[in-house]
């Protein structure tokens, strides 16, 4: 009898840092995994990822939201029905340094990757039913993460 191979749902990430603080990619394809699983989706798919500095994402934010000012994540859909691309997710670094409450970076940068990877899912926190719902998802994944994190 021959067994079935089963292959782990996974969601890539396309890391590019456009900073020069060095930052870890398996934080975030971490994140992905667990999130991914939990939300029982499917193979081959990847979300694109990229750290900026507050200039640049306040233009970026200027331009797509028509707000003067830097924030701390932007999410953008893919809206090509052909390709596996989830949607693109962009980081301000130097905001998420001033917000980092528990003194590392990486945990930040975790909560930011998971808020905007949400958001790529569907998820939202306009009404407040909605803010509920993301709020419990990302205290649960980001509980998750965190209990396997090793610094």
């Amino acid at each position: 009898m021959v067994e079935e191979l089963t292959i782990p749902k996974q969601l890539s990430v396309d890391f590019d840092n456009q900073t020069e603080t060095p930052i870890e990619i398996s934080y975030f394809q971490t994140i992905s995994d667990i999130v991914w699983r939990g939300e029982n989706k499917e193979n081959g798919s990847f979300v694109s990822l990229i750290l900026i500095n507050s200039e640049a994402m306040k233009e970026l934010n200027r331009k797509y939201r028509g707000k003067n000012q830097s924030t701390d994540v932007l999410s953008f859909e893919c809206e090509a029905d052909y390709a596996n691309l989830l949607g693109e997710i962009i980081i301000d670094l130097d905001t998420a340094e001033k917000q980092k409450a528990d003194g590392l970076l990486e945990l930040e940068l975790g909560k930011l990757f998971l808020h905007g990877l949400l958001h790529l899912l569907g998820y939202d926190h306009i009404s407040f039913h909605d803010k509920k719902i993301m709020e419990q998802k990302e205290k649960y994944y980001f509980n998750a993460w965190k209990n396997n994190l090793t610094f």
